[in-house]
């Protein structure tokens, strides 16, 4: 359904070289607003691809293009606001063991051990844990 508060609207969704996933949606009453927004949100996540690159100009009549932009951006850094309850989000440990599975370091566990932080490709977490 769509909303005539806010006509223009963008969602992207983007997993960071941590392996947070993100849902991001931009919406704005007007394009003014919705650039003015995109921008922001750009800012915010400077990997998610919302920034319009300087050769393109977006003006009042400007039409809809056959498909997104591709903006090369550099890759992400961890946003270290916050940790979600009961998420151990700390740094990878330098001898921490490497997942079996994913050849990534495994994260110390908070009830002892270690697991991959890593997702399946069927958006499940791993499940692969070694004991201390």
């Amino acid at each position: 359904m769509a909303s005539t508060d806010y006509p223009l609207s963008v969602s992207s969704k983007f997993t960071d070289d941590a392996g947070t996933e993100h849902l991001v949606t931009v919406r704005g009453r007007n394009l003014d607003d919705f650039q003015g927004r995109l921008n922001e949100a750009g800012h915010i996540f400077p990997y998610a691809g919302f920034r319009t690159p300087p050769h393109i100009t977006v003006t009042a009549g400007s039409e809809v293009g056959a498909g997104p932009t591709q903006v090369d951006t550099p890759p992400p850094t961890p946003i270290t606001t916050g940790t979600p309850r009961g998420v151990n989000q700390g740094p990878p440990n330098a001898n921490a063991p490497k997942c079996a599975d994913h050849s990534r370091p495994m994260r110390p566990s908070k009830n002892g051990g270690w697991y991959c932080p890593a997702k399946n490709g069927d958006g499940t977490y791993c499940q692969v844990h070694q004991a201390a």
